[in-house]
């Protein structure tokens, strides 16, 4: 999965909160994740919501629901990426 995918999902799961949000984005921004899998995007996300004491719960069950994989593909059908980017450029 490529890194602005990975970043509209991450943008579009509940229970990250903005904090999370923002903590993610800056470990994907700086991280090489072409070798990494969805899965590893998640435990690594959850690592960091833990150390930074956020609750990673509700992250944890929704990051890999066929829900929020709806969610992706509309958002991407809607020129998501476009949005992200400018979310993104904003933080």
């Amino acid at each position: 999965m490529d890194k602005r995918t990975l970043l509209l999902r991450i943008k579009l799961c509940p229970g990250i909160g903005l904090k999370g949000e923002n903590l993610a984005y800056q470990w994907l921004k700086n991280e090489n994740i072409g070798n990494l899998d969805i899965e590893e995007v998640q435990a690594m996300t959850i690592n960091l919501l833990r150390e930074h004491h956020l609750n990673y719960q509700k992250f944890a069950v929704s990051f890999l629901s066929r829900d929020l994989n709806i969610m992706v593909n509309q958002a991407m059908r809607k020129n998501g990426l476009q949005f992200l980017m400018t979310s993104i450029q904003n933080n």
